[in-house]
This record gives C-alpha cells, structure tokens and sequence, in this order.
C-alpha cells in the first residue's frame, strides 16, 4: 500500500508522533499540509489526514490545504488528532471537508496529547506523555486498516509468535 500522511502538528510534536507510528508501519510518506498537492495525493493509494485541534477546530493549514486540493474520485482516506481532551469531535470539521472533496473517510482516531494553551503553561501542562505507547499502536493500526479493499489487497502471515488481527 502506499500511504500518503498529511500532518500538520505545532507545538509539542504530538500529531507528528501519530504519523511517524503510521509511516514506520507502513512505510508511508509523511509530508507537512503545504506539500499535500493534487498530483502529490495521486501517486498514492490512499491518504491520513492528522491535526492538532486548538480550542476546539482543525490546524488551518491543514484545513486549507484540503481546501485547494482538486476533488477526488473516492480515494481511501483516515483522520486522526491529537488535542487536550482526545475528542473526535475537534477534527469533524476536516472530516466533513474531505467528504466534500470526494474522499472516502474509513476511520478516524482521536488522542489525547500534552496540552499547555493558556494557564495550563503555568502547570506544566495535562496530558503529559501522550500520546502513550498505546495510542501509537492504534495509529499504527489504523494505517493499517486504511489498505484499500478489492483483489490486489494481501494481508501478510503473522510472523512466528505473533497473532493474527481481524482486518477491520
């Protein structure tokens, strides 16, 4: 599969973290949004959109990077975030974009991560350490299940010792 990862992450890094989880398990692309071009997002099968959200949205330069970009003829697609509560509800905005746009949103994946905005400086923050060695894992995971569907698709042998994971 050849996954394209569109990140945009400020701060401490905690979108990034999620993305690097997803290429290093894939072997995907991570790129920054002003790199998401049209003819960049056609060179890959499918495409993880990833945001911090800040007081309740989506990066904006995520949001108009998928803005320009040319509408597609349903290309596989995830979200995931990272925000001070974990909420899905702070990147619904991109998904509903990228419907717009003609992608075809199969998950999305919400974490909590090291939040300092505001008074929460003064603290040191909440939220340290995260995203955690779990949430890495359901990133990973979730580049994963973003393989397209169809004959090509293979799901490789669990190596010895492993177990095999339903393919959602």
């Amino acid at each position: 599969m050849s996954l394209l990862i569109v990140c945009a992450s400020q701060e401490h890094g905690n979108t990034r973290k999620l993305a690097d989880a997803m290429a290093k398990e894939v072997g995907g692309v991570v790129v920054a949004p002003a790199e998401a071009t049209g003819e960049r997002i056609a060179k890959h099968e499918a495409v993880a959109f990833g945001t911090g959200v800040r007081f309740g949205s989506p990066y904006p330069d995520l949001m108009a990077a998928v803005a320009r970009l040319p509408r597609q003829d349903a290309k596989p697609a995830v979200v995931f975030s990272t925000s001070g509560f974990g909420w899905r509800g702070g990147h619904a905005a991109l998904t509903r974009a990228l419907r717009a746009k003609g992608f075809v949103v199969r998950d999305e994946l919400a974490c909590k991560g090291l939040d300092t905005v505001g008074p929460l400086k003064l603290f040191g923050g909440v939220n340290k350490g995260r995203p955690d060695a779990g949430e890495l894992r359901a990133a990973a995971a979730l580049a994963r299940r973003l393989a397209p569907a169809g004959p090509a698709t293979t799901v490789a042998a669990p190596s010895a010792g492993a177990s095999a994971q339903p393919h959602a």
